[in-house]
This record gives C-alpha cells, sequence and structure tokens, in this order.
C-alpha cells in the first residue's frame, strides 16, 4: 500500500514544474519553447498554450514558465504562457491592464479611465477607416503634424490668435500688385 501511495503521491508531484526556458521558436502555428527542469532534463520543442488574441515572445533570458505533465506523463509536456519577471512591466494599481514589450513600449489602461499608448521609437495606425469622437474636450496634439492627402475641415478651426476661418476670409479679400501688371482683385469661389 506505502509503494502505490508513493507513485500516486510521485505521479501528482510530476504534473507541474518550474520550467527555465533558454529559447523560444515562434514561427509555426504553435509557439514552442527549449526548457530546463528543476532536475536538471532539458527538454526541446515543448509547445506552449498561449490564449487566443494575445501573442508574445518573451526574451528567453531570465524567462519561466510552468510545464504541465498532461496526463501525468512527463513525456507530453505542454507551456504555460512564458513570463519574463526581469522584463516585467510592474507597479500598477489595482484593476489596471498593460500589454507592454521589453523596450517599454505598451498599451496602459489606467484607472479611472484613461488608456496611455507609448512607443519606444512610433506608433503607427493603419486601417481603412478611422473615427475619432472626444465628447467632452476635444482632441489635442503636441508636435509636428503631416498631413499627406486631402484635409476637409468643417466649423471653426482655431490657430491661437482666431480662427483659420477668419485668416482664409482676410486672404480672399486681399488685394495686391499682379507681376502682369495692374493689381488682383478678392478671391471668389468658384461656382
Amino acid at each position: 500500500m506505502a509503494d502505490e501511495l508513493d507513485q500516486v503521491f510521485g505521479d501528482v508531484r510530476g504534473i507541474a514544474a518550474w520550467g527555465v526556458v533558454s529559447a523560444v521558436e515562434d514561427g509555426a502555428e504553435a509557439q514552442t519553447v527549449t526548457v530546463q527542469t528543476a532536475d536538471g532534463a532539458v527538454r526541446t520543442a515543448v509547445e506552449v498554450a498561449q490564449p487566443f488574441g494575445l501573442a508574445s515572445v518573451a526574451p528567453a533570458n531570465g524567462a519561466l514558465c510552468v510545464l504541465l505533465a498532461v496526463g501525468a506523463d512527463p513525456a507530453n509536456l505542454v507551456a504555460l504562457p512564458v513570463g519574463c519577471p526581469a522584463a516585467r512591466m510592474g507597479e500598477l494599481a489595482a484593476g489596471e491592464v498593460a500589454i507592454y514589450g521589453a523596450d517599454g513600449s505598451r498599451v496602459h489602461i489606467r484607472a479611472g479611465g484613461t488608456i496611455e499608448v507609448w512607443g519606444a521609437a512610433a506608433v503607427k495606425v493603419t486601417t481603412q477607416d478611422m473615427t475619432i469622437e472626444a465628447s467632452q474636450g476635444g482632441v489635442q496634439i503636441t508636435g509636428t503634424v503631416t498631413v499627406t492627402g486631402d484635409l476637409n475641415v468643417s466649423g471653426n478651426v482655431a490657430d491661437g490668435t482666431g480662427t483659420l476661418d477668419r485668416l482664409r476670409q482676410h486672404y480672399d479679400g486681399h488685394v495686391h500688385p499682379d507681376p502682369q501688371g495692374g493689381d488682383t482683385g478678392p478671391t471668389t469661389e468658384p461656382d
């Protein structure tokens, strides 16, 4: 009886173990890792069970994962998502969520309703169509804005000292010397 209990205890104890990740392969349908277990065994091509809609490749240096022996069979391992404590973004407040990269780039959903997007080098958004709605407070842009293509503006556009509409009206109504001779007349909108 004691031998049977020892066997059951050994099987249960061997169902889960820590693995130290030495390599990550992310080129196929399933991500795989090379890991070393606590008893020194090295396992290659261990499939990582990643959640749908979230893909990541943790830096192998310092990465850890929990290994599960499916059916208590140590030959049939699966790794839970890989973590890297050394590169972890911490100090989140209760209720906050962040998606982050090793270079510090992140999407941070902060408590209180603010979402911060920060790219270490750039943030690029590519889509078929985009709408930005700000029901209160408007949209603020700091820095240089470059527009390629058409810019359609409706309503008043403030320029810091007035409005672009007022500037446009002044410009359209001005008269100046014409290089061909005489003066130019006020600009009129084409019919």
